[in-house]
Parts: C-alpha cells; structure tokens; sequence
C-alpha cells in the first residue's frame, strides 16, 4: 500500500475495485429476493427459506448501498488518474486512458490475425462444374510477420502499464 495517507497505487485501486465487485455480488445474491440454493435434491416447492435472526437484511441493502457508492468514486478517481497522467511508448506522449486503448485495440487486432493466420496456411480449393475453383488466402508469411509484430507491441505496452500501476498513485480513502 501507498505510504502515503488516502493515496492508492494504481494496481492497488484496480485490485480494490475488484474487491468491491466481488463483495457487492455476493451480498446481492443473499438478498431474499434473489437467493437460490443450487441443490439438485432440493426441488420441493414446499421447502421456504427465511432470513436467520442475526441476517438483517436492511443492514445489508445500506452496505450494498455503500459498497457501491465506494466502487463508483474509486472508478471515477483512477479515470481521472488515467486522464491525467501521460506515458511516452514509441516516441509518442499519450494518456494512460489512450495507451489502456491501444492495449485493447491491439488485443483485438492480434485475435484477428490469429483467424487470419489459421486460414492463410490453407488454400480452399471447391470442386464444381469439373473444375477446381481456389480461394486463395492472405499471406502466410506476411500474415505471420504483422502477427508476430503485434504480439511484441503488445508485450512491450503491457509491461509499461503493469510497471507504471506500481508508481501512480491516485487520491481514494476508503474510509465510511
């Protein structure tokens, strides 16, 4: 933890906000309108379930309430944090929000590619009219090379994210 009073780092608040989703969905599966026990010995519709004497259900709803409002202002805070605070990845200044983005659109791109690599190993090749008609794929190596060059940009921005998770701190206390 931060040494700092009401300071997070960044890979700390990540881990918080986490937490407090966790806590947030089990409280709410408890409530009684949503509680269910996956029992598959238990299908009478006779069997009722009440709320033990030490189960106070408003008291549940109000930490709910407050978890939530918790998880919204630690959100809020490390997208300001993410808004504010610029990194240098390839010569280029940018945000962490905008870096977190290209992270992402680059996750997606090498999915892509990985399709695109699996097919371009292949020629599809349809025999009609007694004749062979090909479908002639991208190249491989090509397809292989922008691959490989994605995976390493990738690589290189995610080290530069976790890394710099560990030295931003952001404004939270997590006091009620």
């Amino acid at each position: 933890m931060s040494h700092t009073k009401n300071k997070l780092y960044l890979f700390e608040a990540i881990e918080r906000l986490c937490e407090y989703e966790e806590r947030i969905k089990i409280l709410q599966e408890i409530l009684p309108e949503s509680f269910v026990i996956d029992n598959d010995y238990m299908d009478d519709e006779t069997l009722k379930f009440l709320p033990v004497s030490d189960f106070d259900v408003p008291k549940v709803r109000e930490r709910i309430h407050e978890l939530q409002n918790k998880q919204r202002k630690l959100y809020n805070a490390i997208q300001q944090t993410n808004h504010n605070h610029t990194i240098n990845f390839h010569n280029e200044t940018m945000t962490l929000a905008e870096a977190l983005h290209l992270r992402k659109t680059t996750q997606k791109r090498i999915g892509t590619l990985q399709k695109e690599l699996k097919t371009s190993g292949y020629v599809a090749v349809l025999y009609k009219d007694e004749r062979d008609i090909k479908d002639l794929p991208v190249s491989y190596k090509e397809t292989d090379k922008i691959l490989e060059l994605k995976y390493l940009l990738f690589r290189e921005l995610n080290i530069k994210l976790r890394k710099i998770s560990f030295e931003v701190t952001i404004d939270f206390s997590d006091e009620h």
